[in-house]
């Protein structure tokens, strides 16, 4: 069982995500709507994983896991987002991202992610090239 922070703006996307994970056995610490939302949440809960959407009000997910992985270089950021674009790509491995899914998602490609993200034990730059889904 992992701890993961589900960070969105949209409540659909997180109501859609939360099962997917909770199903798997893992437990959702907490829930963000923007970036400096997630970078309080981070600090005070460490999740294992964060689930973080690039487009969000105010502060955006590369933005904020930028500031996480400044405070925290080990932490684990899977990016989602509905941009498939190579410049979008590129800004979230570039942030730190440890992974990227593309919206809309299915349940086992999002658990198929974190399993590969929980296993690799690993978020630095040498990590495993991320999968894109």
């Amino acid at each position: 069982m992992a701890k993961i922070m589900v960070v969105d703006d949209s409540t659909l996307a997180r109501r859609m995500l939360k099962p997917i994970l909770l199903g798997a056995g893992h437990k959702v610490v907490c829930e963000a709507t923007n970036g400096a939302e997630a970078v309080q949440c981070y600090s005070e809960y460490l999740p294992d994983v964060v689930m973080m959407d690039i487009t969000m009000p105010g502060e955006d997910g590369i933005a904020a896991a930028k500031r996480i992985r400044a405070d925290f270089p080990h932490a684990r950021i899977v990016m989602l987002t509905a941009m498939s674009d190579d410049r979008h790509v590129m800004e979230a491995l570039e942030s730190g991202a440890a992974h990227y899914i593309i919206k809309p998602y299915k349940g086992d490609k999002v658990l198929s992610v974190l399993d590969q993200v929980l296993a690799s034990g690993k978020s630095e730059r040498g990590a495993p090239p991320p999968t894109v889904l």
